[in-house]
């Protein structure tokens, strides 16, 4: 556009100066129209293709990415630019670019390497790849997407093992686990003893017993029936319930938890099931086994805050589709009334529940600043809101429901640890409250 003004002046003052001014101005109209007559027949042809070091990441991992273009045209391109369209979760402007800028001779293909960081956890798309083309000439130029799509599954980062998590509801299934059942099977504890027959173990007697009874009679242990159990993992990632920044944040805390739980409890043998309320709501029902941990990673990466079902009619959702659940594991900061509500309402279908509660005011931005203008307002509403948690927690825990006011910077095996204790001994007192009545 440039050029064209300065030839339209240059012919210009040329007629009204009468000179040779109008000839200087000649070859840049005629280079002007040769480049317009060109500008027509650029169409570049390209092939873009994509290929990721690794599908599958985990968090904070990096990978290399590498794009081959290839020109299949007829014709050189002068200068092509080529970006490639990125989530802002998984790209990081430190480490390279993903913009390129050279020039394509006919039939060449170039590869372009750039780099990945994975900050956050999901299932994110590549792509598409927008493309900028422009002639020798500077007067055309061409922009396009091509749709060149690729799947990268970034999976949380390793969570912590739970060494002393073991759970133990008082219904059992029929299938091995590690939960002893107040009754005789295949167990590591011993249980009774009994007359040894026709049938029975030889490593199962017990010299020791036998050698006191009396003559011919042989004495057999018994041990305690060690059994599995169907549990229910319940997320919430209700929009009200995530507080924080999105790399640290509630709603990120809830599903490290889940997946530290799942894995524990699919690794006692016990069936795992999950339902996730948020953006995305999803439902996988109660399986064991590696394919079940898989099946229960991809769902909880997909978890997003929002708001697509409520946790008003939970229990009865539980009740309409699990009605054999041994136990209910309910993750959530309980940051409103219907957290609370939901929990109770679970507690009262005859579940037995344990919630797993990120606490929402380590999370929160707000913290009182020492010198600060509202530093006494501040100070007093946060302690007030402590209050109350503590409070509505309080009342759960009276209707028997195991709660763990799980901190910011406590481990979470040991919050847990904490907390079985006073669930074995709830446990023991409901069964002497069922014997008296």
């Amino acid at each position: 556009m440039v050029l064209a003004a300065f030839a339209f002046i240059l012919f210009s003052v040329g007629l009204l100066a009468s000179n040779a001014l109008i000839f200087a101005s000649i070859p840049v109209i005629m280079y002007l129209a040769f480049a317009f007559i060109q500008s027509g027949q650029f169409q570049p042809e390209l092939k873009i293709s994509r290929a990721l070091e690794r599908t599958q990441v985990n968090e904070d991992d990096t990978l290399q990415v590498r794009m081959r273009i290839t020109n299949l045209g007829s014709k050189a391109i002068p200068l092509l630019n080529v970006t490639d369209n990125l989530p802002d979760e998984i790209q990081d402007p430190k480490l390279t670019s993903a913009s390129f800028s050279f020039p394509l001779k006919a039939g060449e293909s170039r590869d372009v390497y750039y780099v990945l960081k994975a900050r956050s956890f999901g299932v994110f798309t590549l792509g598409p790849v927008t493309i900028r083309c422009e002639d020798s000439y500077g007067m055309d130029t061409l922009e396009s997407e091509v749709e060149c799509f690729s799947t990268l599954v970034v999976l949380p980062r390793a969570t912590q093992r739970l060494t002393h998590f073991k759970i133990g509801p008082r219904r059992t299934k029929p299938w091995p686990g590690e939960i002893v059942a107040r009754k005789v099977g295949q167990g590591m504890d011993n249980y009774s003893i009994r007359e040894f027959v026709p049938g029975d173990s030889f490593r199962r007697i017990n010299w020791r017993a036998s050698a006191r009874a009396r003559e011919d009679e042989l004495l057999l242990n018994e041990q305690r029936s060690e059994l599995g159990a169907d549990t229910m993992i319940l997320l919430d990632a209700r929009p009200i319930s995530n507080i924080g920044p999105k790399e640290d944040s509630t709603v990120t805390s809830s599903v490290h938890a889940a997946i530290s739980i799942s894995d524990k409890l699919l690794k006692d043998r016990n069936r795992v099931g999950l339902i996730t309320v948020g953006l995305f709501t999803d439902r996988i029902y109660p399986g064991y086994g590696r394919r079940q941990y898989n099946k229960l990673i991809l769902s909880l990466i997909k978890v997003r805050p929002g708001e697509f079902v409520t946790f008003e009619n939970i229990a009865r959702y539980l009740r309409f589709h699990f009605s054999n659940l041994a136990l209910v594991i309910l993750v959530s900061p309980l940051t409103d009334d219907e957290s609370f509500n939901a929990a109770a309402d679970i507690a009262r279908m005859g579940y037995e529940l344990m919630v797993v509660s990120p606490n929402p005011l380590d999370f929160s931005s707000v913290k009182p600043r020492r010198y600060g203008r509202n530093y006494r307002a501040e100070k007093i509403s946060l302690e007030l809101s402590q209050l109350v948690r503590k409070t509505n927690i309080l009342q759960l825990r009276k209707i028997n429901i195991v709660v763990v006011d799980w901190r910011k910077n406590e481990p979470l095996d040991h919050a847990l640890s904490k907390n079985m204790r006073a669930w074995s001994r709830r446990a023991e007192l409901f069964k002497n409250y069922k014997r008296a009545g």
